[in-house]
């Protein structure tokens, strides 16, 4: 029986970190992984009210260009803190993928951004210690 760990890896596509302006995370190679993978964002805190946060998820087929693959409800200072949200992004034909985060305002954001792809039969090592 396979367990969860087995077939899955989770992928950083932004470290946790804070930001106060636009982050744009290095684009990842997912060639190795199944078509369909879960981006994930986990907003520990957004400092003031007037504060706003956007978070895409870009996807390029062939390692230079990018376009929006999928984006995120725009956090504001009003309901960004201790916030999860999740979508799907298709890695089908997809050389990379990185996260872009948008901020406004002048206070702090703590934020991370993770990808979690199923490894192809045959592919990539998912167990593997070393960063994606």
């Amino acid at each position: 029986m396979h367990t969860l760990r087995d077939n899955y890896k989770a992928i950083s596509l932004l470290r946790p970190q804070s930001i106060t302006a636009t982050t744009t995370g290095t684009g990842i190679d997912v060639e190795q992984y199944e078509d369909d993978a879960l981006a994930v964002l986990d907003l520990g805190s957004q400092a003031g009210t007037t504060e706003t946060l956007d978070v895409t998820i870009e996807t390029s087929t062939d390692g230079t260009n990018y376009s929006t693959a999928l984006t995120f409800a725009q956090v504001t200072g009003s309901n960004g803190d201790d916030k999860i949200a999740a979508g799907r992004v298709s890695l089908a034909g997809i050389k990379k993928v990185r996260a872009v985060a948008t901020k406004s305002g002048s206070g702090a954001s703590l934020i991370a951004v993770n990808l979690l792809a199923r490894a192809r039969i045959g592919g990539a090592t998912v167990n593997s210690t070393t960063p994606a």
